[in-house]
This record gives structure tokens, sequence and C-alpha cells, in this order.
């Protein structure tokens, strides 16, 4: 609670929580081993989405005002509508197996570009948004 400093806490419906990013007043939360991502209302702490992502969501950075998930199968790059949670689009960058820890890829906007690291390739990606 910004006011008090309290902490609260969500309860989300799902397994695997990753990772999160704030875009339009929610909070995207990455739900790796259910293949989800929610929109948690940052004030009230609940669920405004579920969207199926396929391919294990890991990573959520936020470019251009919207979602991105970065999914371990591949890596695959999905953007989300921010008001609706639809996805937009969706980009496989390999056909790489995901390692299933649970913790493989991470991702930074940098201007116009998304950076996605893959763990299992040793590789980093510079991926033009939109794209």
């Amino acid at each position: 609670d910004p006011k008090t400093k309290a902490i609260q806490r969500a309860d989300l419906p799902c397994s695997g929580p990753q990772g999160m990013a704030l875009a339009e007043g929610a909070v995207w939360v990455a739900c790796t081993l259910d293949s989800v991502v929610l929109a948690v209302d940052a004030a009230t702490l609940t669920v405004r989405h579920t969207v199926p992502v396929e391919g294990s969501p890991d990573t959520v950075v936020v470019a251009q005002g919207r979602p991105v998930v970065i999914a371990e199968d591949g890596p695959t790059v999905v953007i989300l509508d921010p008001t609706t949670g639809a996805v937009v689009q969706r980009l496989p960058l390999s056909d790489a197996a995901p390692l299933g820890d649970r913790a493989n890829l991470d991702a930074v906007v940098v201007g116009d570009r998304v950076w996605v690291s893959s763990y299992r390739e040793g590789m980093v990606y510079a991926v033009p948004l939109p794209f």
C-alpha cells in the first residue's frame, strides 16, 4: 500500500509466476507452468485478464506501452494488447526447446528494440519493434 507502506498480498490463480511488468495500471505476470499471463489490477489486486500464451511464458517487459512476453519455446516474442489482453503479434526467434527450469530468458527494451537472451542457445537477439 503506497500510503501506509504495508505489504499487500495477491493470491494468483496460476502456477509458476515469473516475470512481471507494469502497463496500463496492471501488473502483467507470466505464469510459466500454466502457460498464461495474468493482468492484475495494480490498485485492487484483482485479475483483469488471463491470457493463454503458448510455450511457457517466462519474462514480461513493456515496449511502446504494450506488454511483451518472452516464451521459453523458441524463444518466442509475444506482444499483448494492454487494454484487452489479446495477443497482437507472435514471433518465434528459433526452434530451441525450453530448459524447463522456469528461468531461461531475460529481456530489456532499448528504444525500438527488445533484446532477448536465450540461455540454451548462448545468444542474444535484437528484435525491432514493431515486427
